[in-house]
């Protein structure tokens, strides 16, 4: 709800995802980082977004899907670098600090971060977490 997105986008959530212990804040980031790269780099008319948890032995994976304009596996490592982008400034807004935080934020809570990608079909961007940070009550 943060994020406002234009009705051409329709993001789902495929599965209940858990509550986790940690800073509200970092998650926040994490997940909007994704999902506004899911947005912002999709040239469809109707930009789908899909959000998903599989519970897996002693770990959480999570995945944020799209449609949109892939990314060529050249590109994988240096997406995640700090300021590196694939289009120039003049081409795409951003700063290029967007997924380079995300790495660091799956990082810091003993998670790791990977992504699939087909150019021109969209892309997949994975992390886990491990089960450690679940919270168990809902007080």
């Amino acid at each position: 709800s943060l994020l406002n997105p234009p009705k051409s986008v329709n993001i789902s959530v495929k599965a209940k995802l858990p509550r986790i212990l940690g800073d509200p804040t970092r998650f926040t980031q994490l997940f909007q980082n994704l999902i506004t790269n899911a947005i912002k780099f999709n040239n469809k008319n109707e930009k789908i977004i899909i959000i998903n948890c599989l519970e897996k032995e002693g770990f959480y994976e999570f995945s944020i899907e799209d449609n949109g304009l892939g990314i060529e596996e050249k590109f994988f490592d240096r997406i995640f670098q700090i300021f590196q982008r694939i289009e120039s400034r003049d081409n795409q807004e951003g700063t290029g600090v967007g997924l380079s935080l995300v790495k660091k934020i799956v990082h810091k809570y003993g998670g790791e971060l990977w992504l699939d990608s087909t150019p021109g079909v969209g892309s997949t961007f994975y992390f886990t977490l491990p089960v450690k940070h679940k919270i168990e009550s809902y007080e």
